[in-house]
C-alpha cells in the first residue's frame, strides 16, 4: 500500500505543468491592493546615450583645464 502511494506521489510532483515558472509574474502590490508600476527607468539606448555624453563632458572639462 504505501510503496503505491509513494509512487503516486512521485508521479504527481513531477507533472511539469504545475512545476512551470508563470511566463508574467503579477505586479507587486500596495497594502490596499493597488498594483505597484515601476515608472521613470530609462532603457539601456539612453543610458548609453547619458553617458557618452558625460564622458564627453569631462575631456572636454580636462581639456580646457590642461590649456591653462
Amino acid at each position: 500500500d504505501s510503496w503505491f502511494d509513494h509512487e503516486a506521489d512521485k508521479v504527481s510532483s513531477a507533472a511539469p505543468e504545475e512545476n512551470r515558472v508563470p511566463q508574467q509574474q503579477e505586479p507587486a502590490q500596495q497594502p490596499t491592493g493597488q498594483p505597484i508600476y515601476n515608472g521613470g527607468m530609462m532603457d539601456n539606448q539612453t543610458l548609453l546615450l547619458m553617458g557618452g555624453g558625460f564622458a564627453v563632458l569631462m575631456l572636454a572639462m580636462v581639456l580646457l583645464m590642461r590649456g591653462k
